[in-house]
């Protein structure tokens, strides 16, 4: 419980500096000013990336924030997990993914999560939709993740 409660209070405090680079792709448009993320980009009809920096004061490794935000979406957010998987990430720095479905009615979502860890700062990937709608956008959310370079 107590590492729900850190993540949560850590989540709601992401900085505001941008530490990082990613390209937005074709069929997105970046939404500027977003108050809870760092960079934010949609589709007209609903597709979604996100990214969070977040300050890593508490010192965590990539193994206790993946298990942070595991227990944080499952436990409290109600979504399953349909994958968990490491990944290399850009300049050698190892990440996790994670991708969830979730229902909202009888329609079903899918939400991507990718988590990178560095000594100084998190990095949260988020990209999410209807499922149709995300199987739609698949290669362009690919190309948006490995486009991202921490700073």
């Amino acid at each position: 419980m107590t590492r729900l409660l850190l993540l949560s209070c850590v989540l709601l405090t992401a900085t505001a500096c941008t530490h990082f680079a990613v390209t937005t792709p074709p069929h997105f448009v970046e939404l500027r000013r977003q108050y809870e993320y760092d960079y934010r980009a949609t589709t007209p009809d609903g597709m979604v990336l996100g990214l969070r920096t977040i300050d890593n004061d508490e010192k965590g490794d990539l193994g206790f924030w993946s298990q942070a935000v595991e227990l944080r979406l499952r436990g409290m957010g109600g979504y399953a997990l349909l994958e968990r998987k490491d990944l290399d990430g850009p300049e050698g720095l190892k990440g996790t993914s994670f991708q969830f479905g979730h229902d909202e009615g009888a329609r079903p979502h899918l939400y991507r999560v990718v988590l990178f860890v560095t000594p100084k700062r998190i990095y949260l990937l988020e990209a999410g939709a209807a499922k149709d709608t995300f199987e739609r956008y698949t290669a362009d959310v690919d190309g948006w993740l490995r486009s991202f370079q921490p700073k």
